[in-house]
C-alpha cells in the first residue's frame, strides 16, 4: 500500500539534494535492493532516476518487467525522468506486448490474474506516455504512431501524440467519444486532465 504525501515528499527531498551528495544515492540504492515496499521502490526509483544517477538505468531496466502489479512502481515515468536513450528499447518493448496473443491463462479469472492483467494494461499506457520525453527520438514517435493501429495503444498513444505535436487531430477522437456519452480509458482520461494545456 501506499503511505501517501510524507513518503512522497520525503523522495522529492533526497531527489532534490541527491545530486550532490553521494550517501543519498548510496541509501536510494540500498532501498532499491531492498525491495521494502511498493511505494518505496516507486520512490527510490524516481529519485535514483532524477539526480540521473550511473546505476539508475540497470535498476530501472530490471524493474520494469516487474511493474504489473496493482499498485504501480510508476518505472516508465522514472525511465522518462532518466531520459537515457536507453530506455526506449525498454519501453518499446512493453508496447510490443499489446500486439502478441494471450498466454495460456489469459482466461483465468483468479484474483491474481485479474490484477496482473489490470497492471499489464496500467504499464502499457504509462510505456506510451513515457516515450513523450522521447519525443526528438524518430523511434519514440513511430511506437505511437504504429500504436494508433492497435485497439490496446490507440487511447494512449493518441494522448501522448497530442502531449508532443498539439495537434488537435490527436484530442478530437477524445472529445467526439465524450459527446456521444463514451468513456475513455481512465488512466488516458487521468493523464489528460493532469496535463491539459
Amino acid at each position: 500500500h501506499y503511505h501517501g504525501p510524507p513518503e512522497t515528499k520525503s523522495f522529492e527531498l533526497l531527489e532534490e539534494r541527491g545530486a550532490n551528495d553521494p550517501y543519498i544515492a548510496d541509501l536510494l540504492i540500498n532501498l532499491l535492493g531492498n525491495h521494502q515496499s511498493v511505494c518505496t521502490v516507486k520512490g527510490a526509483a524516481g529519485a535514483l532516476a532524477g539526480i540521473k544517477h550511473p546505476r539508475a538505468f540497470e535498476f530501472l531496466k530490471r524493474l520494469l518487467p516487474q511493474d504489473v502489479q496493482m499498485f504501480p512502481m510508476n518505472i516508465p515515468a522514472s525511465i522518462a525522468k532518466l531520459a537515457d536513450p536507453r530506455g526506449i528499447p525498454l519501453l518499446l518493448k512493453v508496447l510490443q506486448s499489446a500486439y502478441t496473443a494471450p498466454t495460456n491463462g489469459a482466461d483465468d479469472d483468479s484474483d491474481d490474474e485479474i490484477f496482473t492483467s489490470i497492471g499489464q494494461d496500467r504499464l502499457l499506457i504509462d510505456s506510451c506516455f513515457a516515450l513523450i520525453a522521447f519525443k526528438d527520438d524518430e523511434r519514440a514517435i513511430k511506437a505511437l504512431n504504429d500504436g494508433l493501429q492497435n485497439e490496446k495503444l490507440k487511447e494512449p498513444c493518441q494522448a501522448a501524440l497530442y502531449a508532443v505535436t498539439g495537434d488537435e487531430k490527436y484530442l478530437q477522437p477524445f472529445i467526439e467519444k465524450l459527446n456521444q456519452g463514451q468513456s475513455i480509458d481512465v488512466y488516458v482520461e487521468f493523464y489528460l486532465k493532469d496535463h491539459d494545456k
